[in-house]
């Protein structure tokens, strides 16, 4: 008996929907979900702040992973997420880094960078991957507190991917580049206005981690006191602390603020390199520099100042994914459909579901053709009838006989 390749069938699997296309079928696969009869699901895991904000990383994994695809996969130590590759191949890796604090009178924030890469993973790996906070709000006063940067590296501290945060801002209405995290590799300058030489009493806020330094303390006065730098990811990238009525830097290395206001009180971002702090005694600083990033990864993109809140990680397992369901063997004759199967890749599938969604709108458009054309065959049918029954009466009329002859 053969083998019913008909949507009849019921081939398509995990919500998919069946296109019969005669004699054979196409599967259109739902969100995730991949291979001819859509019984491969992307695998993909978010990696998350996990709710904790300040300088210090979260304390407990609760609930936030259950039943995602990295449920049951990562640990949790001194803040960083401790992540077991569940198989081996091709992944893309995105990172963001998190937003710089902000003040009563900004009321915006520097934005993170945004990085991609695509990296060939081996299971059983471990990754360590710390998430950036936002640096803190500062409800008294001018400066803030720096972003923190977003990493990803390998249990031998090697980096494969890190997104610098945003830098702290000072009595700011606007986003500036020159303080969001960015996608170089080197951190750039913070924004400064006009000389004020009325404000040599102010110190300069701390300094953004990077991968492998500490980013350097303020040098300040003891009237507004000390802003730390933050420290670097190989140091567990706690967020620098601020000083007088100023806020902390966020967990990922972002620097402490400090002083009243101007000349660099703000904090820098944390990222593979932390944004400087520098700053002269003369100067009032707008914003302090976000944090510099790194991709060591191929297919690389990213883009500066992407992300406004805190920071996060995405891992992605490319390819067709893992196996979910099997299509059942056929009940006549034992037969797999899997046997005729044939994987594509995710952009010849797209492309394949294209050229059928066009082709079910030619359909559609001939069958409203058809319908015309079966309505004017209905009138012209109904036209003709009328004419035969109108013919059939007259032919009647000619055949009754005449009234009988009274000579007969």
């Amino acid at each position: 008996m053969r083998v019913d390749n008909s949507c009849a069938s019921r081939p398509c699997l995990n919500g998919a929907t069946c296109v019969d296309t005669k004699p054979n079928y196409l599967c259109l696969c739902a969100n995730k979900f991949d291979g001819r009869h859509c019984e491969y699901r992307q695998w993909r895991a978010k990696f998350t702040n996990l709710g904790a904000e300040g300088r210090t990383g979260p304390k407990d994994l609760g609930h936030h992973y259950t039943g995602q695809d990295h449920d049951g996969l990562v640990t949790l130590r001194d803040g960083i997420q401790y992540f077991s590759v569940p198989h081996s191949g091709q992944y893309m890796i995105q990172a963001a880094g998190a937003a710089g604090g902000t003040d009563r009178h900004s009321k915006v924030r520097s934005h993170g960078a945004f990085v991609q890469g695509t990296f060939n993973l081996t299971k059983g790996t471990i990754l360590k991957i710390l998430i950036g906070q936002m640096g803190g709000f500062n409800e008294y006063g001018f400066n803030s507190g720096g972003g923190g940067g977003t990493f990803v590296a390998t249990e031998d501290n090697e980096p494969l991917i890190v997104a610098g945060g945003g830098g702290g801002r000072n009595n700011l209405m606007q986003r500036l580049p020159a303080c969001d995290g960015t996608v170089e590799i080197k951190s750039a300058i913070g924004k400064d206005s006009r000389d004020k030489s009325w404000m040599k009493q102010v110190s300069f806020g701390g300094g953004g981690g990077g991968f492998y330094l500490d980013g350097a303390g303020s040098g300040s006065r003891e009237r507004f006191g000390k802003a730390e730098g933050g420290r670097s990811f190989l140091n567990n990238g706690t967020g620098g602390s601020g000083g007088y009525h100023t806020t902390d830097g966020g967990f990922g290395g972002g620097g402490g603020s400090t002083g009243f206001s101007g000349s660099g009180g703000s904090g820098g971002g944390g990222g593979y390199e932390g944004g400087t702090n520098r700053g002269d005694w003369d100067q009032w600083s707008l914003c302090v520099a976000g944090g510099s990033s790194f991709n060591n990864g191929t297919e690389r993109n990213g883009t500066s100042g992407a992300n406004s809140g805190h920071g996060y990680a995405v891992i992605t397992l490319l390819g067709k994914g893992i196996v979910l369901t099997k299509r059942p063997k056929d009940k006549d004759e034992g037969l797999s459909a899997e046997g005729n199967s044939t994987t594509v890749s995710r952009s010849q599938f797209q492309k394949l579901r294209n050229e059928f969604d066009g082709l079910i709108k030619v359909v559609g458009r001939l069958q409203g053709k058809l319908n015309r054309m079966e309505k004017k065959h209905n009138i012209l049918k109904e036209k003709f009838n009328k004419y035969v029954h109108s013919n059939d009466k007259k032919r009647k009329k000619t055949n009754i006989p005449s009234r009988k002859d009274p000579s007969t």
